[in-house]
């Protein structure tokens, strides 16, 4: 893959600009790349929008799915978890995005495979293509405001994670703040995705509630004990009991059901001892949310690793899809 230096390329050369999360696109002030960018008319865009817009190019029948978690915390725990879960459920799984690998580090797209992304607002910023077949949202506190310059442009940024959902698609949101609250009303009212509230706070006439150590699964006809946290020591603590409710709505959604198959403890599975009673529809472990998540990696937040994608966007889908090397300058 050739390097060169972009200050001392025809920018106009530049089919797009494929920013770091970590590099200012607005606040403070735009890094020197992005005015740059917008001067000479070059799209500004994430390696998760390069990532969708591979998956986009794909035939229905070819394409994997796709499950996205933001929120201002645990959004790593609650990826992880889904990731295991899905795991469990013997499922091919690729875990990436905000934690681990990055998206077009990952093996090659194909049916059947399972991407769990985690989704920071930086990159939610710079995505428009993304199309998730379940979308977590977590929560929401002030953060980042350095970046996003106020709690509007923020919570916008966060929001972002729902675009290009349709009836097939799901909303997992928890309600337990304000701004997250708010927007699962804007959603439920507009109908056009499943819309699965969590709380870790609240019991819910409809979603799915972690109280009293018990997960409560009320998205159904009558609301039932999907399982006991108790027996999970690896997520103690009421935000760990939110994650939990979101990574088993997020289960629930995609088909995973515990009462299909038997788990057989083994050494290297002993937490096979939960007993999840009420997960719908298909196949998965009940060690699925006893068992530690997997210990997340992350490159540097100031990861300063900028792309200038060169090349005809027709060819960018075939390429990303491919996971060959596309030709990049770096700065």
């Amino acid at each position: 893959m050739p390097v060169s230096d972009i200050n001392s390329r025809d920018w106009r050369s530049f089919a797009a600009l494929i920013l770091s999360p970590g590099v200012p696109l607005t606040f403070p002030e735009p890094h020197r790349v992005v005015t740059l960018a917008e001067a000479t008319g070059v799209p500004i865009m994430s390696d998760i929008e390069l990532f969708a817009r591979a998956v986009n190019a794909l035939a229905p029948t070819q394409r994997p799915k796709l499950i996205g978690v933001t929120g201002t915390n645990g959004k790593s725990t609650t990826s992880a978890l889904i990731a295991h879960i899905l795991k469990e459920a013997g499922k091919d799984v690729r875990l990436g995005g905000n934690i681990g690998a990055a998206m077009l580090e990952q093996p090659p797209l194909h049916a059947g495979a399972y991407y769990v992304i985690e989704l920071s607002s930086f990159q939610l910023d710079l995505t428009s293509s993304l199309r998730l077949d379940v979308a977590v949202w977590l929560n929401t506190t002030p953060d980042h405001l350095d970046r996003h310059g106020d709690m509007t442009a923020y919570v916008a940024a966060k929001k972002r994670i729902f675009l290009n959902q349709g009836a097939g698609d799901t909303a997992v949101i928890g309600v337990d703040d304000e701004y997250c609250a708010a927007i699962c009303t804007e959603l439920t009212r507009t109908g056009a995705q499943q819309v699965s509230p969590i709380s870790a706070g609240q019991a819910l006439g409809r979603g799915v509630s972690a109280l009293g150590g018990k997960l409560i699964d009320a998205l159904g006809a009558r609301a039932e004990t999907a399982a006991d946290l108790t027996k999970a020591p690896a997520l103690a603590g009421r935000h760990n009991a939110q994650n939990a409710a979101a990574a088993y709505a997020a289960a629930r959604a995609l088909g995973v059901d515990a009462r299909a198959r038997s788990c057989k403890p083994s050494p290297a599975s002993p937490a096979c001892r939960i007993g999840l009673s009420a997960w719908p529809r298909s196949r998965a472990c009940a060690s699925s949310m006893t068992a530690k998540p997997p210990m997340r990696t992350r490159r540097p937040k100031r990861w300063r690793y900028i792309r200038a994608f060169t090349g005809s966007p027709g060819a960018w889908p075939k390429r990303a899809a491919s996971m060959s090397s596309p030709r990049f300058s770096h700065a």
